[in-house]
């Protein structure tokens, strides 16, 4: 019975003073590096997490047997493409924590339906994937979502 008790006690004293964080947790403002807030439709160049000299920006280029440029990868010899953050159905605004978003890159090859981002799964290496361009661009490959 002692042992009960002394676990109940336990139990309790660690709900109480432990800080989960709620679902209910009002949204923040998402920033960008410099600590200002990401606005809608402007233009961000994205980089790792690590500040490294020897890191570069997100690119397109070709995997597996493509004949276009649609794969999102990182060249760490380049400063990369600028994206832009929209809202879907909105022109104007900051972009909170939870926020559906449209991520594109500002340019695009001529081969690529749009240049909004997607998930895909590579045919060759069987690899989820990012991407851009719509369902026309992967003949057959599967796309798991339209971004």
């Amino acid at each position: 019975m002692n042992s009960l008790f002394s676990l109940t006690l336990s139990f309790l004293l660690f709900t109480f003073i432990t800080n989960i964080p709620s679902n209910n947790a009002a949204p923040s403002q998402v920033i960008d590096t410099n600590g200002k807030p990401l606005i809608h439709g402007n233009q961000y160049f994205i980089f790792p997490a690590t500040h490294n000299p020897s890191t570069g920006g997100l690119t397109l280029n070709e995997i597996s047997d493509s004949e276009c440029p649609l794969t999102v990868l990182q060249n760490n010899a380049i400063l990369g493409i600028p994206v832009k953050f929209t809202i879907p159905e909105s022109t104007t605004g900051n972009i909170l924590t939870g926020t559906d978003l449209d991520i594109e890159f500002t340019e695009k090859p001529n081969c690529a339906a749009s240049s909004k981002w997607l998930l895909f799964v590579d045919n060759t290496t069987q690899l989820n994937c990012v991407g851009i361009g719509g369902p026309g661009n992967y003949h057959g490959g599967e796309i798991i979502n339209m971004l």
